[in-house]
């Protein structure tokens, strides 16, 4: 059995820092959509991603913005957002 590896978190925010990956890319969330007023179960329900989780650094203009699990679940959730008529696009 192979035991995975945990890497502490300093570690993974200079990995992303030395590749130059943006916040998007990094918390596969292309809209930089936030944790909605109902919290990370309401993203949970409304994005179908049950692993989603929040960024631990927060934004500059408030809030915090949505993890999501995979690439294709953050450009589905972009795209269910922006169907929103109250969409906005936080960068």
């Amino acid at each position: 059995m192979v035991q995975e590896e945990v890497i502490p978190q300093v570690l993974v925010n200079l990995i992303h820092y030395l590749t130059n990956m943006n916040r998007a890319d990094r918390n596969n969330n292309p809209g930089n959509i936030k944790v909605p007023s109902g919290g990370l179960l309401q993203a949970k329900q409304m994005y179908g991603d049950p692993n989603v989780s929040i960024d631990p650094s927060p934004a500059t203009d408030g809030g915090s913005f949505l993890k999501f699990s995979s690439s294709d679940i953050g450009q589905n959730a972009k795209q269910h957002y922006s169907k929103n008529p109250s969409y906005q696009v936080f960068r």
